[in-house]
């Protein structure tokens, strides 16, 4: 159990790193930054995007950190009624990524210690508050979404849902 532990967390980055980093590329340097400011850091098993947004645009511009950093056109964001994403100031962001899975992954091992893990969606966003945003898809078709405060550690909130029940809201 140890070791496993040990690998599923020896790919983790500093994701205030992974933003420097890019902010300093040459890259992100040629890009016209227009009005856009810092809203999100995404993650889908371990494949990094740092999101822009355009107040004038109302548009999100992705940079994909990989070998190379790769920037996507830039694309609406999906909501009905439309608010601005929050700046994310990442330097208020005080709990690790590291911290914030051990958060997750113990309620993980309550809620369904005997289900794979399928998937790994991390967000890093500010909604009031800059937090971390972490939801595991697993073998038994349920999605666990955990909420922490990035300042602070707190937990925000916690659900927990089988995938199918998500469609009944959706229609």
């Amino acid at each position: 159990r140890e070791l496993v532990q040990k690998r599923m967390y020896a790919s983790i980055v500093d994701v205030k790193e992974l933003v420097n980093g890019l902010l300093g590329s040459d890259g992100f340097k040629s890009w016209d930054k227009k009005d856009n400011y810092l809203v999100s850091c995404f993650s889908l098993n371990n494949e990094w995007d740092v999101n822009f947004y355009s107040k004038k645009s109302r548009k999100i511009t992705s940079f994909s950190i990989g070998n190379i950093i790769e920037i996507k056109n830039e694309e609406g964001i999906f909501q009905k009624k439309m608010k601005h994403p929050g700046l994310l100031d990442i330097r208020k962001v005080k709990i690790s990524l590291h911290d914030a899975l051990l958060k997750v992954n113990k309620i993980k091992e309550k809620k369904v210690s005997e289900e794979k893990t399928l998937n790994e969606i991390i967000i890093l966003q500010q909604i009031g508050v800059p937090m971390w945003n972490i939801s595991y898809t697993t073998s038994g078709f349920n999605l666990l979404n955990v909420k922490i405060n990035a300042f602070t550690g707190e937990i925000i909130d916690t659900s927990f849902t089988n995938i199918f029940s998500l469609r009944k809201n959706l229609d």
